[in-house]
C-alpha cells in the first residue's frame, strides 16, 4: 500500500515509505502483531527487519515501512553526542541520560505509559509490566541501541 494505505502498489521506489497492512482472524483488539522480513542487498543477507503494528476494531494491522538503505551504524558516544546537541535546543532541561521518559521526549514521541508499554511489548521486553523501574531502563537501553543500529534514524518500530 502507499503510505497513506488508501491505494494498492506493485513497485516501490528506494527510499520511499509504503504502508504494509495485515488482516487478522481472532487476534483482541490491541494486540502487538509483528512481521519479521529477511532482508538482502544484491544477494546477500544483511539481516531481518521487523515491523509492528497494533490489531485495529476490524482486525487490520498498518505498519508503515521504511524502505531507505541501512544507515550505517553509530556508536553509542556518537548517539549521546547527537541526543546532547537535540537537548540543547530542547525548550526544557530534559534528564533524557537517565529517564526514558525524558528520551522519547526529547525524540518527540509519547511519553505517556500505555505508549512506553506498548514500545516494550514490540521490543519484546519479557519482565513484568507492571515493575516499570526495571522495565524504563530495560526500555531507556532498547531505544539507545535502536538509535546506534539506525545510524541515530528513529526507527519505525519506535515510533
Amino acid at each position: 500500500m502507499n503510505r497513506d494505505f488508501t491505494q494498492k502498489i506493485d513497485t516501490v521506489p528506494s527510499g520511499s515509505d509504503v504502508g504494509l497492512w495485515v488482516q487478522t482472524r481472532n487476534y483482541p483488539v490491541g494486540e502487538v502483531i509483528s512481521v519479521v522480513v529477511g532482508e538482502e542487498v544484491e544477494g546477500l543477507s544483511v539481516g531481518d527487519r521487523r515491523f509492528s503494528g497494533v490489531v485495529d476494531s476490524e482486525g487490520n494491522v498498518r505498519m508503515l515501512v521504511d524502505t531507505s538503505a541501512r544507515a550505517e551504524a553509530m556508536t553509542e558516544a556518537q548517539v549521546r553526542e547527537m541526543l546532547d546537541a537535540l537537548a540543547r535546543k530542547a525548550p526544557q532541561k530534559l534528564h533524557w541520560a537517565t529517564s526514558v521518559v525524558d528520551l522519547l521526549k526529547l525524540l518527540g514521541q509519547d511519553s505517556s505509559l500505555a505508549a512506553r508499554q506498548r514500545v516494550a511489548a514490540e521490543g519484546r521486553y519479557t519482565g513484568a509490566m507492571g515493575d516499570s523501574a526495571t522495565r524504563n531502563v530495560w526500555m531507556h537501553r532498547h531505544v539507545m541501541s535502536q538509535l546506534a543500529a539506525s545510524g541515530g534514524k528513529l526507527p519505525f518500530t519506535l515510533r
